[in-house]
């Protein structure tokens, strides 16, 4: 039985789900977890809580392997996911418009 991963982002413990974008691409969402910690701050489990990917249709991506939305609101998801080794940086970037999207192998 496998379980799902969890990483604390933002003070709120997500769960990672993977999924799969409609490119083949691999999906990473965050949804919150249930947990002791996010029943005291009254997040609700099971709330979706943001997508720590981005869906590049332009790009083919093969394998396990994706782009990480590590802007904004999401800046600093890229290192939380790579501490808890569940993606692993191949040191490729795909330059947007105002914005980069490192690549990243998910390993889980």
């Amino acid at each position: 039985m496998s379980t799902v991963p969890t990483i604390r982002f933002i003070n709120v413990d997500c769960e990672v789900i993977k999924g799969c974008y409609a490119n083949n691409q691999v999906s990473l969402e965050l949804v919150a977890a249930d947990t002791d910690h996010n029943l005291i701050q009254d997040v609700i489990p099971g709330e979706p809580f943001g997508a720590a990917s981005v869906c590049l249709a332009d790009h083919k991506f093969h394998g396990s392997l994706t782009a990480i939305r590590n802007y904004s609101e999401n800046s600093g998801i890229l290192e939380l996911l790579s501490e808890a080794g569940l993606v692993k940086e191949t040191g490729q970037i795909i330059y947007g418009k105002y914005v980069e999207f490192p690549i990243v192998t998910v390993t889980f």
